[in-house]
């Protein structure tokens, strides 16, 4: 459950459990996104016995911490009698069956880059209630801001997809933008066209297209700045 700063990256042990994430300072300081979502996790007697590694490898599609990873442009380390490899977390997720093919490869070590400068950020979670559920949607947001422009975007999508990803049409459309300008519903948009590009028209999308959008306007506004991040 090792948590540290190395290299520009912080290093996260598989081991650490949520609780442990929520009150790291270096994860509070350098990737608040992981902590929020850690946040989310279950009731605390889950989030106390819990696992960041945990929540990763049971590739379930409605993991909180995942959607913050991919959005954090997190790497996987896996180790084995073969030796060692990194993939990044979207990769990762996006290989499918394959992911189970290696046998004998343990997960030991999760790696998040730092940020050339700090960003905004803030994870938003649907659930049927408050604590000890799971997510029906997710959404994690990050900006970069300069002079009330957003000079980066990253914008993952959860629960309502085989895996969280993220929103890169939506990123392109915000990136440069004046806040003031920007076009936030057009960018909610986006995120749901991905869902239904993915998963296929859906009876439950009349409902669900609309929340997600509000969803992510909600994320999009509070990292640039027009609400307070929880």
């Amino acid at each position: 459950g090792r948590i540290s700063l190395e290299h520009d990256a912080l290093h996260v042990g598989p081991m650490a459990t949520h609780s442990m994430v929520i009150a790291n300072p270096l994860i509070g300081r350098h990737a608040p996104l992981l902590a929020q979502a850690s946040a989310r996790v279950g009731s605390p007697q889950i989030r106390n016995r819990g696992t960041l590694g945990g929540n990763v490898i049971t590739l379930a599609a409605c993991a909180d911490t995942v959607v913050a990873l991919v959005a954090l442009d997190a790497l996987l380390v896996f180790t084995s009698l073969d030796g060692v490899r990194t993939v990044p977390v979207a990769d990762y997720l996006a290989t499918g069956s394959k992911r189970f093919n290696r046998a004998g490869e343990m997960l030991t070590n999760i790696v998040i880059p730092l940020p050339i400068q700090p960003f905004h950020s803030h994870f938003v979670k649907l659930a049927r209630r408050q604590a000890a559920a799971k997510s029906r949607m997710s959404v994690a947001g990050l900006a970069r801001m300069e002079l009330g422009r957003f000079q980066e975007v990253r914008l993952a999508v959860g629960a309502v997809i085989r895996w969280p990803r993220r929103v890169v049409a939506a990123e392109d459309l915000l990136c440069g933008q004046l806040v003031a300008e920007a076009d936030l519903d057009k960018a909610a948009h986006l995120a749901a066209d991905l869902m239904v590009e993915v998963s296929g028209m859906r009876r439950s999308f009349a409902y669900k297209v609309p929340v997600l959008k509000e969803l992510v306007v909600r994320a999009l506004r509070t990292v640039a700045g027009f609400s307070t991040a929880g």
